[in-house]
C-alpha cells in the first residue's frame, strides 16, 4: 500500500497517531486543524458549518423563526460544525437560540423518526426542521406522516447531503449539496501528490 484516504466524521487522536505511525501519505476527509500530528496528513473536506448555515438561511428566508435542529451526537465533530452553522444563521437574523428546538438523535432514519415523534409528543412546536442529513430528514418526514402533519404545510424540512434519496420522497426533499464526489476527487489528487512528488508539507482543500 502506497497511500491512505481515511473517511472520518469525528476527531480521534489515537487513530490519527496510528495513521501517522504508518508513515503512509494520508488524506483525511474532515478538517482537523489542531491535531498534534496535523503536518503528517492533508484534509479534503466540505465546510459543514457553511452548509448548515445555508440550509437554515433557506428556512428563515421562507418566513420561519421556530426552526428545529435535528442533529447527531453533539460530541461528534460533524454535529458540532453543523450546529455552529445553524446558530450563526439564527444570530445573523436576530433570532435567539432556543435550546428546546435542539433535537439530538443520530444519523439514521429510524432514530430521527423516533426522536422527532417524541419531541412533538412532549409538546414541542416548530414550523421547520434543519436535519443534518437526508436520512434524518426522511425519518422526520415519516414522523410527520405518522402524526398527521403535512410537509411542508405544517412543517417544512430541509437537510444536508443532497443524495439520491431526495427524489424518492413525496414531496421531494430540499437538501444542500455537500459535493462528496468532488471531495473524493480532491482526496485522490492530494494523496497522489504526496506519493509522486514526495511532498511533506500539509495541504487542505
Amino acid at each position: 500500500m502506497d497511500g491512505l484516504i481515511f473517511g472520518s466524521f469525528d476527531y480521534n487522536p489515537t487513530l490519527i497517531k496510528a495513521i501517522k505511525d504508518t508513515g503512509l501519505p494520508t488524506v483525511i476527509t474532515s478538517f482537523y486543524k489542531n491535531s498534534e500530528y496535523q503536518d503528517f496528513y492533508d484534509c479534503a473536506y466540505v465546510n459543514q458549518s457553511l452548509a448548515a448555515l445555508t440550509a437554515t438561511r433557506h428556512c428563515i428566508e421562507n418566513g420561519h423563526t421556530r426552526i428545529a435542529f435535528l442533529g447527531g451526537d453533539p460530541k461528534e465533530q460533524n454535529t458540532r460544525e453543523r450546529f455552529e452553522g445553524y446558530c450563526k444563521a439564527l444570530e445573523e437574523s436576530g433570532i435567539s437560540l432556543d435550546n428546546s428546538l435542539v433535537i439530538n438523535a443520530d444519523f439514521t432514519r429510524e432514530i430521527a423518526m423516533h426522536k422527532f415523534q417524541q419531541y412533538i409528543a412532549n409538546g414541542g412546536k416548530c414550523t421547520a426542521v434543519m436535519a443534518c442529513n437526508d436520512l434524518m430528514a426522511i425519518g422526520c418526514m415519516n414522523a410527520c406522516n405518522n402524526l398527521g402533519l403535512q410537509v411542508p404545510e405544517d412543517v417544512s424540512i430541509v437537510s444536508l447531503d443532497n443524495t439520491e434519496y431526495c427524489i424518492c420522497t413525496n414531496p421531494q426533499l430540499t437538501s444542500v449539496d455537500m459535493m462528496q464526489g468532488k471531495v473524493g476527487v480532491e482526496a485522490v489528487r492530494l494523496v497522489m501528490d504526496r506519493i509522486l512528488n514526495k511532498r511533506e508539507y500539509r495541504k487542505d482543500v
